[in-house]
């Protein structure tokens, strides 16, 4: 419980802050960046919008943080392509500029009391389900906004889903447009088919001792071991460590441990406050402000109320209509001037002296400090000796690892030694292979850095590896103990393989052959029974097969075919081939009826005019957006 409580106070909170921030500038799109674009090499155009190095590098970084953060924590970070994150994000700037630059060319807008609605609901700024006006300055803060920029984005962002809305509901679909592609979905075709098996042609197919003697001879390389190696290794573990250590902490240990978790926790403090700023601009300069805000600390001092004086005179309007309120608040919201006059009060209602902030002048009012209840020395006893075990055995650990890459290094073509200075066991692990299935190796072999190191020059050639680190807690370092080169396999232990392969050969030449002949037969007119007979097969006739359900006799590869050819006329059939798994199958479609569409269920037409629906929004939008962009002249780099 005590290690879940520091962790909660070092990093959660500021995971869920991080995670929060994705949430809005997902939420809002790119905006902060726009005010670091001065100066910058330009990257692309769109209209009189640059798009420069600076912007393209921030939101970048933004579409990494998404996608790290909807990975999670196994995710490792070198594996995503920058270049391929650099082109996404550019083009997101530039889709999203292009409707942004055509809302405003259409006049196209949203009423302010909408946008301040939609601020005020909004999940990242509130707090206990209600907006904060604290919590909304510090996160538009944090992603580099004033509360005019972020609102200005806001207008924008909001115009442009009115844009889109207007051109999506501009798609209609028809009831008549709706049941003839219920009737196309819901026909049903009369298929036959004649399929091909391999396995039947290789079983057929012939192949002579000479042909099997003569392969194997011609690739004599392809039939030989792979190179295999016995390995030798010493593997070191905080998990191991820990089983040695015997002797649990001393009482003094315990309680100096507690104690220091309990003063880490008290550091995490909040304070609710409230404040009155007196704001420095065109109508007040720096003397005047603080001249007036004296002026309030002495009506303060003779008894007029925090609250009434803050929503009449405080500058900051979030706060100023809840009596000045900011909430509660841990060290490290605020700027470094307000946070040290904050906690430099003692008492509940003390006011501060004026004090000076880039947004003017405050007087700050401490209405509560809250600190968490702290849990019991005994409560958390028995986690403590476990964490005070497993520091000592990182200890043994690390001085471990030390050793033994000191050890191996000096004992170079040799590991036995290095085993007994490090009082570790030698371990070994025999025929591995590059190809080798890890989960067959012991567990600390199956790293793909271990293998990949085993079959380096440097360990190949005789010497110890390096000390290769798995993880945090795992480490191994490695030697081969015997080589063993690849060897020619002789003819008897591949012969059935090599048979197996020529047959295959011979039965796909054959299959081929066979179904170009079928097909040119049927081509030219010839009956269709004549045609199977003259191959020693038969057709699978199958009536009424539907396009979603099939028949559980049929290939699911032919019932894809028999609706890809074309709907067969009255004198004609529809022919084509296709793969199956067990090999090829001719297939012919002699009769195709309308679904009928009168008997359907209403929520399936809906469901499906739904989708024509969503299909032709998207399809418009994108058209829209295509056109947009060429009026707006983009121009794009080639990345």
């Amino acid at each position: 419980m005590l290690q879940k409580l520091r962790d909660q106070t070092s990093g959660i909170g500021f995971r869920v802050l991080v995670f929060l921030l994705i949430v809005v500038l997902a939420f809002f799109g790119f905006g902060a960046t726009g005010m670091l674009s001065g100066g910058d090499p330009q990257v692309a155009t769109v209209g009189d919008f640059e798009i420069t190095e600076s912007l393209l590098n921030i939101e970048t970084e933004r579409e990494r943080a998404q996608v790290l953060a909807q990975a999670g924590e196994d995710f490792d970070p070198n594996d995503l392509d920058r270049l391929e994150l650099q082109r996404f994000a550019l083009a997101q700037i530039i889709n999203r500029q292009v409707m942004v630059q055509t809302a405003a060319n259409l006049n196209v807008e949203v009423a302010p009391r909408f946008v301040d609605e939609q601020l005020r609901s909004n999940a990242a700024f509130q707090l206990d389900g209600s907006f904060d006006p604290t919590t909304y300055r510090q996160r538009i803060g944090m992603l580099g906004y004033t509360t005019q920029t972020f609102r200005e984005r806001m207008d924008e962002d909001y115009s442009v889903d009115e844009l889109r809305r207007g051109v999506i509901d501009s798609a209609l679909v028809t009831d008549q447009e709706v049941r003839y592609v219920a009737s196309l979905l819901n026909q049903r075709r009369d298929v036959a088919y004649l399929e091909l098996k391999l396995d039947e042609y290789a079983q057929k197919a012939t192949v002579s001792e000479d042909e099997i003697s003569d392969r194997y001879f011609e690739n004599e390389a392809k039939y030989v071991t792979e190179l295999a190696v016995d390995v030798e290794y010493i593997a070191l573990s905080v998990d191991a460590a820990i089983a040695q250590v015997t002797t649990d902490p001393s009482d003094e240990q315990l309680q100096a441990a507690y104690a220091d978790d309990q003063a880490a926790a008290a550091i995490n403090e909040q304070r609710d406050s409230a404040h009155i700023l007196i704001a420095v601009n065109d109508d007040r300069d720096l003397v005047s402000a603080r001249a007036f805000a004296a002026e309030l600390k002495s009506r303060l001092a003779a008894g007029e109320a925090f609250a009434t004086l803050a929503q009449e005179y405080s500058d900051d309007p979030g706060s100023a209509q809840q009596g000045g309120s900011l909430g509660p608040a841990a060290k490290g919201v605020f700027e470094a001037a307000f946070e040290d006059a904050l906690w430099s009060l003692v008492e509940v209602d003390e006011v501060s002296a004026p004090i000076e902030t880039s947004f003017g002048i405050h007087l700050i009012q401490l209405k509560e400090i809250i600190v968490s209840e702290y849990p019991s020395f005994e409560s958390v006893r028995e986690e403590l000796v476990l964490r005070l075990k497993r520091d000592e055995a990182l200890e043994i650990y690390a001085d471990r690892m030390v050793a033994l890459e000191r050890s191996a290094y000096d004992e170079q073509i040799a590991l036995t030694q290095t085993a007994e200075a490090v009082d570790v066991a030698l371990a070994r692990a025999d025929r591995i292979s590059e190809t080798s299935a890890t989960q067959t190796l012991p567990a600390v072999l199956q790293s793909s850095l271990v293998l990949e190191t085993i079959f380096s020059d440097e360990v190949m050639a005789g010497d110890n590896s390096e000390l290769i680190e798995i993880n945090d807690e795992t480490a191994v370092v490695v030697r081969i103990a015997e080589t063993h080169l690849p060897q020619q396999i002789p003819l008897e232990d591949v012969r059935t393989d090599i048979e197996i392969e020529l047959r295959r050969e011979r039965a796909m030449d054959a299959m081929e052959a066979a179904r170009a002949e079928v097909m040119a037969a049927l081509l030219d007119g010839e009956a269709v029974d004549e045609v199977a007979s003259g191959i020693g097969a038969s057709w699978v006739n199958q009536e009424q097969i539907s396009r979603n359900l099939g028949s559980p006799d049929v290939p699911e590869a032919v019932i894809r075919k028999a609706f890809e050819l074309p709907r067969p006329s009255s004198v004609d059939k529809s022919l084509g081939y296709t793969e199956t798994p067990d090999g090829v199958a001719i297939v012919a479609v002699t009769k195709a009826t309308p679904g009928e569409t009168a008997l359907l269920p209403e929520a399936v037409l809906t469901q499906l005019k739904s989708g024509m629906v969503e299909r032709s929004q998207r399809v418009e939008y994108e058209a829209f957006a295509y056109s947009a962009e060429q009026d707006l002249n983009v121009e794009r780099p080639q990345l």
